[in-house]
């Protein structure tokens, strides 16, 4: 009764080791299964629901890169999850067959889906991977960038080249190039000459140095208005 009262109430947790006492909890995660001390809690039904169907998201044969700080590993996903959503460097879990199937904790944040060469298998917060999908890269029909970035430049798929893209100085996007078996190309740019392209490329650059470079253009554009007002 109280709990339903209460807007900070995710749910209830019995104590055995305070004379078995009902606590009130914010939540909402659910650490289920990894009570070291056998509580036992209730959610609403509806609660949970939203829990299991909206916090994770489940990618197969993906991954994430660099451990997180402190302790990475756990025997099971839900301590995993647990720790995950308490460390600010923490974007995700891998889990690792070749390692016992250990769930280990990864900084992130890009999820490099469907391209894990060992069968690895990766969650991240539903909320997170939206972010992923939405904002960090944006997509340019018909448009290219100048010029093949330093070292290996051409990948057989999109994912393998964002992945690269992202660890290189030199990198300011990809061009995928039709008239070369549809190659995902790494190019310093950082120009995006966007629906000119004759041979129908397609290219890619990080949202956030897309908006920075038409930001600049506008000042600019502001500036030589200014100039010839005077």
């Amino acid at each position: 009764a109280a709990c339903l009262e209460r807007d900070d109430c995710g749910g209830i947790t019995q104590e055995p080791y305070n004379d078995n006492r009902y606590t009130l909890r914010v939540g909402p995660e659910l650490y289920e299964g990894v009570s070291p001390t056998d509580e036992i809690s209730w959610v609403t039904c509806e609660a949970e629901v939203e829990i299991q169907e909206e916090i994770w998201c489940e990618y197969q044969d993906s991954y994430l890169y660099t451990y997180s700080s402190g302790t990475s590993s756990y025997d099971d996903l839900a301590s995993a999850q647990a720790a995950c959503l308490e460390r600010d460097d923490c974007g995700g879990i891998t889990q690792e067959p070749y390692n016992d199937n250990r769930y280990t904790l990864r900084v992130g944040p890009e999820l490099y889906e469907g391209v894990s060469p060992t069968d690895e298998i990766s969650w991240v917060t539903c909320e997170a991977e939206v972010e992923i999908q939405e904002d960090i890269w944006c997509e340019y029909q018909d448009s290219y960038l100048y010029t093949y970035s330093s070292g290996t430049s051409s990948y057989d798929d999109l994912a393998s080249a964002k992945a690269a893209c992202l660890e290189r100085d030199d990198c300011g996007g990809i061009t995928q190039e039709p008239y070369n078996d549809n190659r995902y190309t790494l190019r310093v740019g950082p120009e995006l000459y966007e629906g000119v392209s004759p041979t129908d490329e397609i290219s890619w650059v990080t949202c956030e140095a897309e908006l920075l470079k038409r930001n600049d253009k506008e000042e600019l554009n502001d500036t030589e208005e200014l100039k010839d007002k005077e």
